[in-house]
């Protein structure tokens, strides 16, 4: 046993230098806006502490609910 955990993290829209210019769609991401570099840092970051140290073969997605799509609260009680 070698103690190595193996993760991924699959970051969504995200405002870089790499993708400076160009106009994201957030209509259909559920927490209605781009995601930032540090949102994905902290994934990583998690990953990488103590705090995770049962998690491991598993696949995080950092992108504000995108995959998610957006929450349909129409026809439930107010």
């Amino acid at each position: 046993m070698y103690g190595i955990r193996v993760n991924a993290v699959h970051p969504g829209q995200i405002n870089s230098p790499m993708t400076e210019g160009v106009v994201f769609d957030t209509s259909n991401i559920a927490l209605g806006r781009v995601g930032q570099p540090d949102d994905i840092a902290r994934i990583v970051l998690f990953l990488a502490s103590d705090d995770s140290q049962f998690v491991t073969g598993s696949d995080v997605t950092g992108d504000g609910g995108q995959s998610a799509g957006q929450a349909n609260y129409q026809g439930l009680p107010q």
